[in-house]
């Protein structure tokens, strides 16, 4: 709810007031990324700081973020949500400078202008400031001087809401919502004599199903042509995509309202940006879209503002990729077009900007406290990779061992849990973390949930530990053999073997071969088969992990001959079949 502004607050046009805050910022986890609340406006002594910041922040050339908000200040000092707007200077670690508060309303200070808008410093290092009635010019120290009002053209109109641009030839370019003919807005260019001038007004007949109502600022092409979004007017009423010459010779590329196209809220109101694949993209209140210099055009309906709202303009981030912001969400898209929702932003966007560490900044309307107070923002996208995990699966039955996880991005102070436990974690460098884990948690076969956190952070997922069964021993082969036999291969068969197995002949460990997780060979040497054993244990053992099942093996005693049949025979007999009796015969044996 607005309260109306009372004349007695207002201080005199162009006066400043600068003022430095320090306070220590609140962050609150987000998926996939860590937010900090860096300011949040209020209103009141001693500052009389700004409300309800509308337009994204504007780096500095000192990696300082500069930026607005559209009621708050100085006139508006004894009325809630009063006052005409602020001016404020904003540092990464939220260093908050208000640099100017003493913007008016409309009707009392319509020189300075009331609601100041986007921020743009170009190469002379001064800052411009569009405001609802004119350009302000400000020095970085917060001198205002003011450069062009309303007022002061028949022509050029009102509501400067957009910023400007400054193109290749040294001017600022930049548009006007409405103008005093009645048409539908101007785009106006200031040289760097500070002489303003018209270069085109919408809807005035030259240009064929021309856009109106001009809300967003302008982008220069590769082509140095000048690229920008009406929200109005076109072939079907709901806007148009524009290519201008700096001279002001118009071509419309594109009209939205097309029954073939997303048809909710469709007109554009943000700024178009372009991408490292030499398309522009934009944002109406249906979709996410992407547009040629020659006019191709393409949705991307997998960013829904259709149902999370908000029309804040894209950003060409550092990494070559597209990001926007819904109220709800943050998406990503790729130069070839993949669209990935990167985070939940639970504040509301109005469009990012990103700083030197890599961060993006933003703006809201909701301050901490939900209300419509509005504060600033970062955003830190977690920028850990976890690449994998070793060793990526163990035995049911092993010791403490040592999990190593492997990736980039890591910190001290990760902590990687294990199962849902958290665990003392070693920091071996930005690639490498280390911990502890206790034989307890692999008791039993599962699988157990990896993930690398830093503090309240969420968690950043690895592959899963893998926990499988012991080995267990199926079959012998042979099975037995006799007392005083030669070395000999054993084959032992079973499943769970792993590669580094080994063969236990009773408590003795036997040469092992690993030919697959369900067959082992081991050489059993002579003097172990020497004696007779009815029940030799054997079993097997993966490193760090308990001894299998036992399978009994049996060494016999050597052979014994108690009688044969017959006995004798006369020479010459034919050939016969002698019968032998004993103790100690094996299949194979040998007369």
């Amino acid at each position: 709810m607005y309260f109306s502004r009372l004349k007695s607050s207002l201080i005199p046009a162009l006066s400043v007031m600068t003022a430095t805050l320090l306070l220590a910022p609140c962050r609150q986890s987000s998926a996939n990324g860590t937010v900090t609340i860096l300011h949040t406006f209020h209103e009141g002594p001693p500052e009389y700081d700004g409300l309800r910041p509308t337009i994204p922040l504007t780096p500095g050339p000192d990696g300082s973020f500069y930026g607005t908000t559209s009621v708050g200040g100085t006139s508006g000092r004894e009325a809630i949500f009063g006052g005409g707007g602020v001016l404020f200077k904003i540092s990464p670690g939220g260093s908050y400078t208000l640099l100017n508060n003493t913007f008016g309303d409309r009707f009392v200070t319509p020189q300075l202008g009331w609601g100041p808008n986007s921020v743009t410093i170009p190469s002379d290092g001064h800052l411009y400031v569009t405001t609802g009635a004119g350009l302000i010019q400000m020095t970085p120290q917060g001198v205002c001087t003011h450069i062009w009002s309303f007022h002061d053209d028949p022509v050029l109109g009102e509501e400067f809401t957009s910023g400007l641009l400054q193109a290749h030839d040294g001017c600022l370019y930049g548009t006007t919502e409405f103008d005093k003919l009645q048409t539908g807005g101007t785009v106006y260019k200031l040289n760097p004599q500070g002489v303003v001038s018209i270069i085109h007004r919408f809807g005035d007949g030259t240009v064929a199903n021309d856009g109106l109502t001009p809300e967003a600022g302008l982008v220069e092409g590769l082509d140095g042509n000048l690229y920008g979004v009406t929200s109005k007017g076109g072939a079907f009423g709901q806007g148009v995509v524009f290519r201008m010459t700096t001279a002001g010779a118009v071509t419309i590329l594109h009209s939205f309202g097309d029954a073939a196209q997303s048809n909710f809220w469709v007109a554009p109101s943000a700024t178009l940006v372009l991408g490292s694949d030499r398309c522009f993209y934009g944002s109406t209140g249906a979709a996410l879209f992407k547009i040629t210099s020659t006019g191709v055009y393409t949705e991307f309906p997998q960013v829904p503002f259709y149902t999370h709202g908000s029309t804040a303009p894209a950003l060409l981030a550092a990494d070559g990729n597209i990001y926007v912001s819904t109220s709800r969400m943050l998406y990503r898209v790729t130069p070839s077009g993949v669209v990935t929702a990167v985070c939940t932003i639970n504040y509301g966007s109005q469009g990012l900007v990103q700083g030197r560490d890599g961060a993006f900044y933003f703006t809201s309307i909701y301050g901490f406290d939900n209300l419509y107070s509005g504060a600033v923002y970062r955003l830190k996208l977690a920028n850990r990779i976890v690449e994998g995990i070793s060793p990526a699966s163990v035995q049911t039955g092993h010791k403490d061992f040592f999990l190593n996880v492997t990736g980039s991005g890591f910190l001290p102070g990760d902590t990687v849990t294990c199962g849902g436990y958290p665990f003392p974690t070693s920091f071996g460098s930005e690639s490498l973390l280390r911990v502890t884990i206790p034989y307890w948690l692999v008791a039993s076969p599962q699988t157990l949930k990896v993930s690398v956190m830093h503090g309240n952070e969420t968690p950043t997922p690895a592959p899963s530990l893998v926990v499988t069964a012991a080995p267990t021993l199926t079959r012998l082969s042979p099975a037995s053999v006799q007392a005083g036999h030669n070395s000999f291969t054993l084959s032992v068969g079973g499943t769970g073997f792993v590669d580094g197995a080994r063969v236990y002949w009773g408590g003795a460990v036997l040469p092992t071969t690993y030919v697959s997780p369900s067959l082992l060979t081991a050489t059993v040497s002579a003097a172990l088969a020497a004696p007779v054993n009815p029940l030799v244990p054997i079993t097997v053992k993966n490193p760090n992990v308990t001894a299998s099942n036992a399978q009994n093996f049996t060494v016999t005693d050597a052979p014994q001959i108690t009688a044969f049949s017959p006995s004798s025979v006369q020479a010459g007999h034919r050939d016969f079949s002698l019968t032998i009796t004993g103790t100690g015969f094996v299949r194979d044996a040998t007369v």
